[in-house]
């Protein structure tokens, strides 16, 4: 029980910001309770906090980084906010969507706090204790264009954290497009400990895009919760490229009729990464839809957890959810541990979850070869298409690009292979 709470004095010991009193003192209540968890907390099973509670971090620099060390992030023909160590940068910013109203954090409305809760782990806690910066949005239409929200590590040292708290809020009838990327121009062992909230009203949209390149050294928590209510949809795509240890926690909850969310993600692992996904959907409604779908690549000495929990409260009838996680391990000495998981409660549902874990397929590769293509580019190309599975899904042409660029970057470096997989 012991590790459970190791450190915790320590960092409630760190000053506060002002703002959030309240919310703040009951987060700190909650880190006196619960720790931070331990060998014996389920949820952190084959993820061990430990990493993260080595060191009592200090609050990352704020630093200047102009426009011309950003231009490669930058994407054209959408609205931009930049964080440089978790601090807006407003000259760096571009957003005149009048749809939209954008603060930072310190004057979000009242539903801070209210989507995710301090006591669901010792690392949203935290960060509720000692956030000082991020977003809050407010969509009251349909947005003309995406918004692409950067944050950016920069000259950041090993022992320092960034912490954002971020608020999305869909009013009625609103749509937008959303992009969050994560990216560090040096390479530091520096820890992002981020939560975001997401309020979805009635007959909302919300397509949400994560795009993480931390730095290969870099430790990543985040914790995303979602209200959804009636005739809302909510559709993310997470795609996990950096970092040394990655943890995120996507949480929905489906409290009307007809809402419906579309989670998917890839994660694409090398070296020693460590990227754990734990998702939770839970129909708390009557004729509420959910799909997920996941897909994995590891290779060399990497590991993957997912864990996607689908819960049908009772009384929750004529529901429909699907979810599934398809792994393609290249090493025999890299490993994932998979568990997707229905708990039902009510008797008229459809329901269906799987989880696959496989090799490349030898015939498609002495296929390929058979045409002509290098047993190392075959095997390049087949792992390529598995992972752009999910990527095509991304109908929205801008973000299509960049998902799609990544991707070709983290698989080679070789003009002509990337020539072959355009």
């Amino acid at each position: 029980m012991k590790a459970r709470f190791e450190n915790v004095d320590d960092y409630l010991d760190q000053k506060r910001p002002t703002f959030a009193s309240q919310l703040r003192k009951c987060a700190a209540e909650d880190m006196r309770t619960f720790g931070f968890p331990g060998l014996k907390t389920e949820s952190w099973k084959y993820t061990s906090a430990k990493v993260l509670l080595r060191d009592i971090y200090q609050p990352a620099n704020d630093v200047d980084v102009t426009s011309a060390m950003l231009k490669n992030h930058f994407i054209a023909d959408t609205d931009r906010l930049v964080f440089i160590n978790g601090i807006l940068s407003e000259s760096l910013s571009d957003h005149t969507n009048s749809s939209a109203i954008i603060n930072p954090i310190s004057k979000a409305p009242q539903q801070l706090g209210k989507v995710v809760s301090s006591a669901q782990t010792g690392f949203v806690a935290l960060n509720t204790v000692l956030f000082e910066h991020g977003y809050s949005i407010e969509i009251s239409d349909t947005l003309s264009r995406p918004l692409h929200i950067l944050h950016v590590a920069s000259d950041v040292a090993d022992n320092q954290v960034i912490y954002n708290r971020n608020l999305i809020i869909g009013h009625k009838n609103s749509n937008a497009e959303i992009i969050e990327q994560f990216v560090a121009l040096d390479d530091a062992a520096y820890w992002r400990n981020m939560v975001s909230e997401v309020v979805l009203n009635d007959n909302a949209k919300l397509t949400y895009y994560k795009l993480q390149q931390e730095a290969s050294a870099a430790k990543h928590t985040h914790f995303m919760g979602v209200q959804q209510l009636e005739h809302s949809l909510f559709t993310s795509f997470n795609i996990d490229l950096g970092g040394q240890l990655v943890r995120n926690d996507l949480h929905t909850t489906l409290q009307a009729v007809e809402a419906s969310c579309d989670l998917q993600g890839i994660y694409l692992l090398k070296e020693k990464q460590h990227v754990d996904n734990h998702t939770a959907i839970n129909h708390a409604h009557a004729i509420t839809y959910s799909n997920e779908y996941y897909k994995g690549i590891l290779q060399d000495k990497s590991r993957a957890v997912f864990n996607g929990r689908v819960l049908v409260e009772p009384d929750a009838q004529k529901i429909d959810s699907n979810q599934k996680n398809d792994n393609l391990l290249l090493s025999a000495d890299c490993e994932i541990d998979t568990k997707p998981e229905l708990e039902i409660y009510a008797d008229d549902v459809k329901c269906a979850h799987g989880a696959t874990v496989g090799q490349l397929d030898e015939a498609a590769i002495f296929y390929l070869q058979a045409r002509g293509i290098t047993d190392i580019v075959a095997r390049k190309m087949l792992t390529f298409g598995f992972a752009y599975e999910v990527a095509e899904n991304i109908k929205q042409p801008l973000i299509h690009d960049v998902v799609k660029k990544a991707l070709l970057n983290w698989f080679s470096s070789d003009e002509t292979l990337q020539a072959l997989l355009q």
